[in-house]
Parts: C-alpha cells; sequence; structure tokens
C-alpha cells in the first residue's frame, strides 16, 4: 500500500531536485551567487539543473496520484471541489500572507500594482489570464496549474477508471493538435503535464506502485542490483534527450520524456530509497515540501551574499536546502500557534463528511 510517507519521501526527492534546478539552471543564475562547480564547468552544471526539471513533472504526478485517491468511484458533488480548493489553498494563503508582509516591512511598500493583482494571486489566476509577471513570485505559476487540475482531474480519472490507458494512448497520439491556449513563461504550456496528471491517475488505479514493490520483494540482489543501474541511467537520459536533443514540444515528446524521467525517478526512490535515515530525511522534507516549494527561490535569493561567499556548489545547495526548510519549519509553526492549521483540518473535515 502507497502510504503518506511514501508520497512524503518522494516529495523530498523533487524538492530537493526543484532547488538545484532553480539555483543553477542558468549559467545567469550560477554567476548571481558566483558557483564553483569544482570539476564542472558553468555549462554543464547548468545543463545538470536543467535537466532536473523533471521534479515538477513528479509534483504534477503526485498531485494527481493524491487527488484521485480521494475521488475513488464516487459521484463528483460540488462540496468535493470545496473540499479540494480548501486544501489547497487554505495553507497557501497564510504563506503568501506571511511573504507579502515581510515584503512590505522590508521594502516599505506593497508589493502588487493594484489590489486586482494581489486578488488574483490570492485566487490564484494571474498566470491563467495572462498576468505572469504580477505574480509576487514565478513559482506561483504552480498554484494556477493545480487550481485547473482540481477540476480536470475528476474527468481524467472517470475515463481512466472506464477506459484504463486509453486516454493517456490518446493524448500521447494527439498531443500535437492540441491548441496551446495556457502557455506560462515559467512552467511552459499547461498541457504539457497531462502525460504526469494521467499517469498519476493510472498508477493510483491499478496500484502499480504495491505491485512494484511486490515483485521487487521476489528478486535476486543481482537483478535488483541491475534494476537500479537502469532506473537511474534511464532518468538521466529521458531529460537530458528532452532538452538537447529533441528540438521543441511539439508533439509532445519532450514531455513524454520528462515524465518517464520523472517515474522512473520515484520508482526508483520508492524501491531503493529506503534506509532507516534517508527515509526519515526526505519524509520529513516531503512534509515541508509545499511551503519550500511556494518559498524557495526568494530564500536564496535573499541568502545571495552568503550563497558567494560559500562559493562552492555542494556547500551552496546543502545551506539552501538547510534555510528552505528552516523558513518552511517557521511557516508551519506560525500556522500552528495561530491556529490556522487547526481551522484547515476543522474545515476539511466539514467538507469531507458532509
Amino acid at each position: 500500500m502507497f502510504s503518506k510517507d511514501d508520497t512524503n519521501r518522494l516529495k523530498g526527492i523533487a524538492i530537493l531536485l526543484l532547488i538545484f534546478h532553480h539555483m543553477y539552471r542558468t549559467v545567469g543564475d550560477i554567476e548571481f551567487i558566483a558557483a564553483h562547480g569544482l570539476v564542472m564547468a558553468d555549462a554543464d552544471l547548468s545543463m545538470t539543473a536543467f535537466c532536473f526539471r523533471i521534479c515538477v513533472y513528479m509534483f504534477c504526478f503526485l498531485s494527481s496520484f493524491g487527488m484521485s485517491v480521494g475521488i475513488g468511484a464516487k459521484k463528483i458533488m460540488p462540496r468535493y471541489f470545496l473540499y479540494r480548493l480548501w486544501r489547497l489553498l487554505a495553507p497557501y494563503w497564510f504563506t503568501l500572507v506571511v511573504v507579502n508582509v515581510l515584503y512590505s516591512l522590508v521594502n516599505h511598500k506593497f508589493y502588487y500594482k493594484s489590489v486586482l493583482y494581489f486578488l488574483g494571486d490570492v485566487i490564484p489566476v494571474l498566470d491563467i489570464i495572462g498576468r505572469p509577471f504580477e505574480m509576487f513570485n514565478g513559482v506561483f505559476w504552480y498554484m494556477n496549474y493545480t487550481l485547473i487540475l482540481v477540476f480536470v482531474l475528476p474527468i481524467i480519472n472517470l475515463i481512466t477508471r472506464k477506459t484504463g490507458p486509453l486516454l493517456l494512448i490518446l493524448t500521447v497520439l494527439l498531443y500535437g493538435f492540441i491548441p496551446v491556449v495556457l502557455d506560462s513563461p515559467y512552467g511552459g504550456p499547461y498541457a504539457s503535464y497531462l502525460f504526469a496528471a494521467e499517469a498519476g491517475v493510472l498508477f493510483q488505479h491499478y496500484d502499480v506502485f504495491g505491485k512494484l514493490k511486490g515483485s521487487f520483494g521476489r528478486m535476486s540482489f543481482v537483478l535488483k542490483t541491475a534494476l537500479s543501474i537502469g532506473l537511474i541511467l534511464y532518468t538521466a537520459i529521458c531529460p537530458y534527450v528532452a532538452w538537447y536533443i529533441i528540438p521543441d514540444d511539439r508533439y509532445g515528446f519532450q514531455s513524454m520524456l520528462h515524465t518517464f524521467g520523472a517515474v522512473s525517478m520515484m520508482i526508483l526512490g520508492y524501491l531503493f530509497f529506503t534506509g532507516r535515515y534517508i527515509r526519515k530525511l526526505l519524509v520529513v522534507l516531503g512534509s515541508f515540501s509545499f511551503d519550500m516549494f511556494l518559498i524557495h527561490t526568494m530564500v536564496f535569493r535573499s541568502a545571495a551574499g552568503l550563497l558567494r561567499a560559500l562559493k562552492f556548489v555542494p556547500l551552496q545547495y546543502i545551506v539552501s536546502v538547510g534555510l528552505c526548510f528552516l523558513c518552511a519549519y517557521i511557516l508551519n509553526l506560525f500556522k500552528r500557534y495561530t491556529g490556522w492549521l487547526k481551522l484547515i483540518s476543522r474545515v476539511s473535515d466539514k467538507l469531507k463528511t458532509s
């Protein structure tokens, strides 16, 4: 059975990849924090960080996986959408208010040009309506995407339950004909995450992780070793081919390869990252990954002076992860002591049981 700890373990891997991705994804980013890659040139470091973009597809997969558990085979009622929207937005609202208050205190001004833009981040729809650069933080595009996913996922879930992998197959075949309606300058076309979303629903519906774990337990040491090497190579090759060999995503090949790489990474983490300490570390990181996701770019941009002093990539990265976790932990404490977490839980229970 795929547990909440298993989800958090994979989220922990994803957030580690995400922080590295955003720290070193361009040569400009590398120069900004004066990073020294030891044995890697700046271009190679940037290429590695770009390949770590599979983390976004991991988050998309896990979001779809988790939401499809709640849907099950039940008839979708309006209260379901209220429940999902509350669970998505309530933690986000607290963080959004805190970072805006901090910004106003430090800069002595309100970030948004208009209250309407602030409300557009509260909803959140600024990326959806074509005002992405008015968002407080570029990573908030994912909240826009997830907002849409809340309404689209029941349809994906219903079709998957009735037809199995047919929807995913049709998406692969017909992706080139899907019009680019929503294209974020931060996350790219929203449609490119359909593969990950549909794969997440399929994995949940057919209990793929459970079946993999059962088969894995019967494997010999040699087979397990071969599988681990194969998964590592496959995880590395897929995003590399997607970014540096395939010229564009017109037919969805880049998105498919990123999804394959993300799924491969999750299988690797699920089956092999099971040691006592590594498992506990990843579970803890995963449990705070939501706030770490929202604030990580703000944290290491604010700590740019410290990172420049550290210079070496491993030290910069470890310190950045630590700072992001610390800030997310403090945010969580505020949520707890202000009663916000209790409010989220109470409202969630009412919406879920009514």
